[in-house]
């Protein structure tokens, strides 16, 4: 069984290459509004960040949404001011 998983090809990733500042702008509002659904998921489920069964994934999900959204609003705040 391990030499199948071994071997196995890997997905590729396809870079998406941004031609314009616009498009690189609606990738990062994308990314933003998924971020703060996540952030508002958790606000509204907070018995889910109590419960010992899913509290480490909750509080890790959480937190790095709230990383990323931080990340991804300077970019966007960068991107707005050299459009």
């Amino acid at each position: 069984m391990q030499e199948n998983l071994a071997t196995a090809p890997r997905k590729q990733t396809q870079e998406r290459v941004a031609t314009t500042l616009d498009e690189r702008l609606e990738r990062k509002l994308a990314a933003a509004r998924r971020y703060r659904g996540t952030i508002l998921f958790f606000k509204n489920h907070r018995s889910l960040l109590g419960s010992e069964r899913h509290r480490d994934t909750g509080d890790l999900a959480l937190g790095r949404a709230k990383h990323r959204l931080a990340q991804v609003t300077k970019t966007i705040r960068a991107l707005r001011a050299a459009i």
